[in-house]
This record gives structure tokens, sequence and C-alpha cells, in this order.
């Protein structure tokens, strides 16, 4: 196997941490979000800097960050529901539509992926091009947002980069353009850095716990 290969390790699906009564009604799509479902997702990825070097077991620190990571994330659904949905359309005959709206009633939720890799970060960020490997980072590369009606509109894929000395854990996001804005980007983008900045400051607290109990 190719060492720049992703490996997907293990996948699930997250859903809000409580089922309230907003979410279990169609969320439609404005003229605006309409217009972007023939648009690409949104792709973002954020770096998580390793914990200093310490008499610690990985694997646990590891486990330990992805349990965290999806807790946080279903809390992050409860306020931002719509991106535990999929795509769905009703047809009308008389008078004869088409209406596209997010179905949270009956979606698995948000997708979330465990997946490593056999690369450092440098072996990313060097090149002068962007590496064909960046490409698997990304559980929906060239998906359209119109796709979302059989693809979870928010995917993250968590790839950890084993040979790397600066950065450990990266995750990466698909994001439905649609949704973004229709439930409000910036406020959606604040409360995903605050869980991020919160995981962040958590990673040497885990190495310590972990470095408690044996490998």
């Amino acid at each position: 196997m190719d060492s720049s290969t992703v490996r997907i390790i293990s996948g699930c699906f997250v859903k809000p941490q409580h089922v309230s009564e907003q979410s279990k009604q169609p969320f439609y799509l404005t003229t605006w979000d309409l217009v972007m479902l023939s648009v690409h997702y949104i792709q973002k990825g954020l770096l998580y800097t390793k914990p200093p070097p310490g008499d610690y077991c990985e694997q646990k620190l590891i486990n330990n960050v992805l349990v965290r990571f999806k807790q946080s994330l279903s809390i992050a659904l409860l306020h931002f529901y719509p991106l535990a949905g999929r795509l769905a359309t009703k047809i009308e005959q008389n008078p004869k539509s088409h209406s596209v709206f997010v179905d949270c009633k009956n979606s698995p939720g948000a997708k979330f992926i465990h997946a490593a890799v056999d690369l450092s970060v440098s072996d990313v960020v060097s090149p002068t091009y962007v590496p064909l490997v960046v490409q698997s980072f990304f559980d929906h590369d060239r998906a359209i947002n119109y796709d979302d009606h059989t693809r979870p509109l928010l995917s993250i894929q968590s790839c950890f980069f084993l040979l790397s000395h600066v950065a450990e854990l990266a995750p990466l996001t698909d994001l439905h353009l649609c949704i973004l804005f229709s439930a409000g980007v910036f406020n959606r983008l604040a409360t995903i850095g605050e869980l991020a900045l919160l995981i962040s400051s958590q990673l040497s607290l885990l190495a310590k716990l972990s470095a408690l109990a044996s490998c």
C-alpha cells in the first residue's frame, strides 16, 4: 500500500445531543440556497499540535480525543441541527411544484470518520503544488450540494499524521454551502472555532491522563 494513502479506520454518524421539536420540522431552502445546489461543498481543515513528548500511551490519547470530539460535535449539532439532516424534495401536483428542504427527522446524522496517514504535515504544506493525497483528506471531495439527497450535509474526517512532529490531528470538514448560509455562517464558524480551541487546550490534559494508565 502507498504510504501516502489515507487509511479509513472507522466511521459513524453523530446526532444532536437532544432532539428538539423544531428539528422535527422541514427546514426549507430559500431561493438563494437553491441557486447554490450545483456548487461544490465547502472544504476546511484545521491542524492541532501534539502534546509535548511524555510517558503516555498515544493510542489512548487518540481514543480520548475522538470521544471528546464526537461529544462536542453532538453539542454543536443541537444548535445547528440542519447539518445533521439530508436534503429531500417534495413534489406537489396541484399546483405543480418542487420544494427542496432539509429532513432531520429521517437522517442518520452528521458523518464522523477516523483516519490516518503515514505522512508529516510538512509533506502536505511544503510542496509548491497541493499534493493529490489532500483530496482524500475530505470525504466528499468533488461532490456538489445537490448530492446531499444521498450524502450527509456535514462530514468530518479526523486524520492523524503519524509521522509528524508538528501536528497530529487534522479535522477535515465537508460542509454543505447552502445550509451554511441559511443558518448563519458567522455563528456556525464561531461555534466550531470555540469547540476547536477547547479540544486543542485539552490535548495536554489528555496526555497526562493517558500517562496514568499503561498501554
